[in-house]
């Protein structure tokens, strides 16, 4: 049985959204739209509104146990002196996509790419991302 990933660190918990949570993204999305827009695709309104972010949540569940991506976000909770809390229930404070996941089975299979080292990659990156939206918000 695949159970989803629940990756804790310091300053983050890293775990899938679950659909219910949806609109912890839709709050996300738009604290941080001025400082993601140079990032992201311009999107149609309806992008955000409740039933497409929910349907996309679902989505995005439905391709990780399938084995086809990863869609995490990162929660956690700011303190009054700007430094971040890891927090299960806190607000969303980074994203963090592996696509085309399907093409590394073989090399999971054979241990070349382990649990240990898969989790110290994605520390890394969710510890970067998180940094970078934590010094934006704080301006």
């Amino acid at each position: 049985m695949l159970v989803a990933p629940k990756i804790t660190t310091k300053r983050t918990v890293l775990t899938l959204l679950q659909h219910y949570d949806y609109q912890l993204l839709i709050d996300y999305y738009e604290r941080n739209h001025s400082h993601l827009s140079p990032w992201e695709p311009e999107r149609e309104q309806c992008y955000f509104e409740q039933a497409q972010v929910r349907e996309r949540v679902q989505c995005n569940n439905a391709l990780f146990f399938a084995g086809g991506a990863v869609h995490f976000v990162a929660r956690g909770s700011i303190n009054h002196d700007g430094s971040v809390t890891a927090d299960h229930n806190g607000p969303i404070l980074g994203v963090c996509n592996f696509a085309n996941t399907n093409q590394y089975k073989d090399l999971i299979a054979q241990r070349e790419f382990s649990g240990p080292e898969a989790r110290q990659r994605v520390k890394s990156i969710v510890i970067l991302r998180s940094s970078s939206l934590t010094q934006h918000q704080n301006h």
